[in-house]
């Protein structure tokens, strides 16, 4: 069986960046929504397994790809089905495509499902998530690991966690933390360069009240990231990639 969700999108003013660009966060943002439209389309989003079966999906990995960004006006396609499946991860792919059909930008998402109580991971066997589904995927490695190391004058900011940054399953929404990245470059950096890849990787929750320090390293045409809380547990790693424009 197949199942693709797929929707037309029109870009909006305030989804547009200073170039007037669906940026990297704008991106973002729209592949999470279709993802999680996906995952609504197969009854398995959180309002339907909490209740269910007493877990949600949660995203572990993101990585993408553009070799362009939509300007204010576009309308393009967004559409995400399975790309590999595992005991215990889903891997969904989703592909960008401009009005003549050519994938301008390509995101892959990991997730895995979580334990509402435990806060543990479970197996996908233990959730309706439906295992005929048609992969797209080669079983490929797609994800990177990142062995960068922090020292404190790589430290660039903290940041406390606010409501404002909390989704439906009461800890931060993953594209909050991209913004929190962002928000360490400079205005000259979007004006002078385009970002090309970024992959992040979540390894642990952060919840409200908590404060988040970054870290961030350049190194040629790439930049790391890295966010701890407090007790220096790592919450999330990146790497973002980058050209000049």
């Amino acid at each position: 069986m197949k199942h693709i969700t797929s929707q037309d999108i029109k870009v909006l003013s305030s989804q547009t960046d200073m170039n007037c660009e669906m940026g990297l966060m704008q991106t973002l943002s729209i592949v999470q929504d279709n993802m999680c439209d996906y995952f609504k389309d197969l009854k398995c989003d959180g309002p339907h397994l909490i209740p269910e079966c007493g877990c949600f999906y949660v995203l572990t990995k993101t990585k993408i790809h553009m070799d362009e960004c939509a300007k204010w006006g576009d309308v393009f396609n967004i559409s995400t089905g399975l790309h590999d499946l595992s005991k215990i991860a889903v891997t969904v792919s989703s592909n960008l495509k401009n009005n003549n059909d050519k994938i301008f930008a390509k995101c892959y998402q990991e997730l895995c499902a979580m334990d509402v109580s435990s806060r543990r991971l479970r197996m996908v066997g233990t959730t309706p998530f439906p295992t005929d589904l048609e992969m797209t995927g080669n079983r490929d490695k797609v994800f990177e690991k990142f062995n960068i190391e922090y020292g404190e004058s790589d430290l660039i900011d903290s940041i406390k966690i606010k409501s404002t940054n909390i989704d439906i399953y009461h800890h931060t929404n993953n594209v909050e933390y991209v913004r929190f990245m962002l928000a360490t470059l400079d205005k000259e950096f979007f004006m002078q360069n385009k970002i090309t890849d970024f992959e992040i990787h979540y390894s642990a929750e952060s919840k409200y009240g908590d404060v988040l320090r970054i870290f961030k390293k350049e190194i040629g045409d790439e930049i790391f990231f890295e966010l701890r809380r407090e007790n220096n547990k790592v919450t999330t790693k990146a790497k973002l990639k980058f050209t000049k424009r």
